[in-house]
């Protein structure tokens, strides 16, 4: 696979943006910044859109807007993968066995599920901008090639990011079904006399142990099923945001399978050249040593002559 590496050219734009903004914020006169020590032909590139000004001794040199959303597509990967860390821990200590009250920990989850979600389709949003637009004239090829790059990095990291999320939310809805499932089973096997006789006839305490023990498992499979239409609903954004973000990264394998396909291609021109100049050798040799065997006859025959001419004389 063939790559082209851009990644110094990104860091010198980036060190001069630095350098330029220490000068501005060391200047008393705000806004304003000497040109002269800065390449403008290498800034040019980096002059905010629809700037049609010419460079003089005041232009302000600005970083393009699709910095900034790279700075926060960086910010917002890192968060989500702090997050999903987070929100794994919390579904497992949830899914353990306990008498406690834990809706605090199911509102954490929900928000923690919720903040990832828009997280995802903040991103998403985002490297949908990186790319560079055909309304975009004024931008080199340089620039072009890394917001293209940049776009490609960010969609191959998200789409991983969701995968993983939605892995998750599916193994603990599955978990969290199960659990629904097996208090409603035990709800159903821990009440056979109250669907049998009559409550009266049995001792009052029991009675009312079973009714708060019946109270208390409906209540717990309502907010069962409650989270699971919650992760549920979740897991159904998910499936849109990885959609839209595999066709980014089909763009990327294709872009990929045609750089392949040409080395392909240049393997076996490669090889049928080398199979012609074998070929050419040899017929190169043939023709030398038929020329040698001419010579060879053609002498031998004006000797064989001069050798009749001797006798004869």
């Amino acid at each position: 696979m063939t790559t082209r590496d851009r990644t110094a050219v990104f860091k010198r734009y980036r060190e001069e943006y630095v350098v330029a903004k220490r000068k501005r914020s060391g200047n008393t006169s705000v806004g304003t910044l000497d040109s002269q020590s800065f390449n403008e032909k290498e800034l040019a590139p980096f002059l905010q859109q629809g700037t049609t000004a010419p460079f003089d001794s005041h232009t302000v040199f600005l970083p393009p807007e699709w910095l900034d959303w790279y700075e926060e597509l960086s910010n917002n990967v890192e968060s989500v993968k702090d997050q999903l860390a987070q929100l794994e821990s919390l579904q497992q200590n949830h899914l353990l066995p306990g008498f406690e009250e834990r809706s605090d920990e199911e509102r954490q989850i929900s928000e923690l599920s919720r903040n990832i979600t828009l997280l995802l389709q903040r991103s998403e949003e985002k490297i949908r901008l990186l790319a560079p637009q055909r309304s975009d004239t004024n931008i080199s090829s340089e620039e072009k090639l890394l917001r293209t790059n940049a776009q490609k990095y960010f969609a191959s990291r998200l789409q991983e990011l969701s995968l993983s999320f939605r892995r998750n939310q599916k193994e603990y809805l599955r978990k969290l079904q199960g659990q629904n499932a097996l208090i409603e089973e035990e709800s159903t096997d821990e009440n056979p006399i109250s669907m049998s006789m009559d409550l009266e006839e049995y001792d009052p305490g029991f009675t009312q142990e079973q009714l708060m023990l019946l109270e208390n498992s409906d209540q717990v499979a309502s907010e069962r099923q409650r989270e699971i239409m919650k992760i549920a609903s979740s897991i159904n954004d998910l499936a849109t945001i990885v959609k839209d973000i595999a066709s980014l990264v089909i763009d990327q394998g294709t872009l990929l399978d045609r750089i392949d396909y040409n080395v392909e291609e240049i393997q076996v021109s490669t090889e049928g050249a080398v199979r012609e100049l074998e070929k050419a050798r040899r017929n190169q040799k043939k023709g030398l040593a038929f020329f040698l065997i001419l010579i060879l006859s053609i002498g031998c025959g004006i000797m064989f002559l001069l050798l009749l001419a001797k006798i004869f004389r």
